[in-house]
Order: structure tokens, then sequence, then C-alpha cells
């Protein structure tokens, strides 16, 4: 999650958190090659939002800073680290950890220390709203950083938070840093739709695919972060975040929780549809997250509830999430009939998945998925 996307949350930003639940598989495929002594020069981490990529980015790095000086291709051991004794070997446990006490994990969690460079849209200074893009001077001068001399003597990284941010030129700059990468780099892409990059930045990268968090992973997370959270509400989120942590805890913060309460008590005054309402709940999740990130989050909510009306209709159970609700659903599976639901469904998600990924307006794509099922329900 980049700085722009965690701007308004109360759990740690990735270059401050020193956990990382449920990926132990990646980190020990990271552990593993630098155990072998064969470093990739950039890696490419993918994966839905709010699982942990970031995170394992910030992570390799502080262990590179702390431990890493003897795993440059052809380096001698010559840290800062390494000054007052030799540096730890490379890990014998798949784990990248660097204790939060360390100087290390200080300066890359402040945003410190001389050898990283972060890259990622982050806030207008002038609108105060969260940029979309990471324009080609910035990646320029990410270039040019890893081309400097390392301040401490160890390697010099560059985490770029989304990559798909970068526009085509600022992809086509960072090509060239991928081709002729300067000795003792790393460059870390996080990556939520990889797809969206070039193929040849792609190719220039090692790719590290991470997987969505099992559903109990994140309700045992989430009283970590929130502790006033309950075992059942947690196992609620953890069911509807479609394995992000990041996502649960939105859903689970009061903006998550009003989005929710709007948006069952419209489902519930189905067939009834007042488009006031309608537009309110597009107002509120524009304003929730910045923007994209609340209506991310809604579009998960609606989906949720158009799965279950399509499964109760088709005859199974709603889903275990929105168990509370199933009179509610029950009634609209009845009204509205298998095949009614399932052009509702798919009129819905084409509609959502275009306002997600196009510059629409939100609260008129709302009210459109909102008048199809009205219509589902009339006919």
């Amino acid at each position: 999650m980049s700085a722009a996307d965690d701007a308004d949350c109360s759990w740690p930003l990735p270059r401050a958190n020193p956990d990382l639940v449920g990926q132990e598989q990646a980190e020990a495929q990271l552990a593993a090659v630098y155990a072998a002594g064969r470093p990739a020069h950039a890696w490419l981490f993918t994966g839905p939002k709010g699982i942990g990529k970031a995170t394992l980015a910030f992570r390799l790095v502080r262990w590179l800073f702390r431990h890493g000086s003897r795993e440059r291709v052809g380096g001698p051991a010559t840290a800062a680290a390494d000054l007052f004794g030799a540096a730890p070997p490379s890990p014998a446990s798949p784990s990248l950890f660097v204790d939060p006490a360390d100087p290390v994990f200080r300066r890359v969690a402040s945003g410190g220390h001389a050898d990283l460079f972060t890259l990622e849209p982050g806030i207008d200074p002038k609108r105060g709203t969260p940029r979309t893009e990471i324009s080609v001077a910035e990646v320029r001068s990410a270039g040019a950083f890893l081309a400097a001399t390392a301040a401490e003597g160890g390697w010099r990284a560059v985490i770029v938070d989304p990559a798909e941010a970068m526009n085509r030129n600022a992809a086509n700059a960072l090509l060239k840093t991928l081709e002729e990468p300067p000795h003792g780099t790393v460059l870390i892409l996080v990556s939520h739709a990889p797809g969206m990059l070039p193929a040849t930045v792609r190719s220039r990268c090692r790719t590290v695919t991470l997987a969505p968090l099992s559903t109990q992973t994140i309700a045992a997370l989430l009283p970590r972060y929130r502790p006033e959270t309950t075992a059942d509400e947690a196992a609620v989120l953890a069911r509807l975040a479609r394995g992000s942590i990041g996502h649960a805890l939105r859903l689970a913060s009061s903006e998550g929780e009003r989005l929710r309460g709007q948006l069952t008590r419209l489902f519930r005054a189905l067939p009834a549809v007042e488009p006031l309402a309608v537009l309110d709940l597009g107002e509120a999740a524009k304003g929730q997250g910045g923007g994209e990130g609340g209506f991310a989050l809604l579009a998960d909510l609606l989906r949720a509830w158009l799965a279950s009306i399509v499964r109760v209709a088709g005859g199974a159970p709603p889903q275990e999430a929105l168990a509370s609700e199933a009179e509610t659903i029950g009634r609209l599976a009845a009204a509205g009939g298998l095949e009614r639901w399932l052009q509702v469904w798919e009129n819905s998600t084409r509609l959502l998945a275009r306002a997600e990924t196009a510059n629409m307006d939100l609260k008129q794509i709302l009210l459109a998925v909102f008048l199809n099922v009205e219509a589902a329900l009339k006919r």
C-alpha cells in the first residue's frame, strides 16, 4: 500500500511494519535466493492490494542494509553495519526479520536512510489530494540515485509502489536502469496489476507472486491493529476482505462501517430505489480513503451482496459474511429469480470494473447499478 492509500489508516505503514504474516512462502523464496548468493538486481512483487507486498519490499531492503553486504555479487563486506564486527551470515531460516530497535529499521521507518529511495504517487502539494501517476522526472531521479555511491558502503535500493502508476515515459525511463543496473543495487517494483506494466519491464525483473491471505489469518490480525474488534466482527470482516488485511482494516474503520450500513439500508428498501440515497452513498465512498480506495471498498461490498443474492436464487445459502441479512437476501432472490439476477450481476460487475479503471462519475455508475436492480425486481 502506498502512502496515499494509507494516509488515513491507523495501522503501521509498510516501511515501519515489523510483521509479515501469511507470506512466509514468498519470504522464504527471497531468503533462499540471497542465501545461495544469487541476488536479482530487480524484483517484481505481485498480488492483490493490501496483502503485504510493500511490507515485504521494505523487509527485504532492511535485511540487505543490515546483513546483506556479503551477498553483493563480487562485492566485499564493507557495509557500515560490518565496521564493528563480522556481518551475520545469510539467513539459515527463511526470515528477513530485522529488529525494530535496530538503527537500520528506525532509519528506514522514518524515511531517513540515505541508501533508500521510494517512488510513489504521494499527495499533490497544491490540491492536497492523492496523485495517480509517477512521473518520468521522478524515475530519472531514482536512476541517478542508484548510479551514485552508496552512502553507507552497502546496497542502494529503490522501491516503486505501485509500479503501474508510472506513465509510459516513466516506464521507458525505468527500462534504461533495468537494462544497465549499477553494481550493488536492487530495484523492487510493487504491483497490484502487473499486466499494466510494459512487457519489457516485466521481463527484466524476477517475479515473486504473493497470495491472498486466508480468512483465518485476517481474522487473527484484525484485533492486533484494531483491539476493539470482537472475534465475531473479525470473522465477518475477514470473509468480506477477499484475502486482503488492508481491505479488512478499511472495512473495520468508522468510514467502512458507515458504508456498510448505508448499503444495507438500500438493499433492505428494495424494490424501491431512492436516487438521492444512492448518490449520498456514492458521495460517502468518494470521501473515504481519498476517493478511489473508498469506491473500491464500496464496490466489493456491492459485489458481495449481489453474489449472495445470485447464490440464494440458485438454491445455495448466502455468503457467510452476510448471513445476518439472509431474510432480505432471500426476499430479493425470490422476487427476481436466478436468470434476472445473473443478468444484474453481469451488468453490475461490468459497470463497476469500468468505474474502477476509467475516469468516470462513480456516483452515476452506482445509480445505474441500483436502477438495474430495481428493473429486475419490477419486471
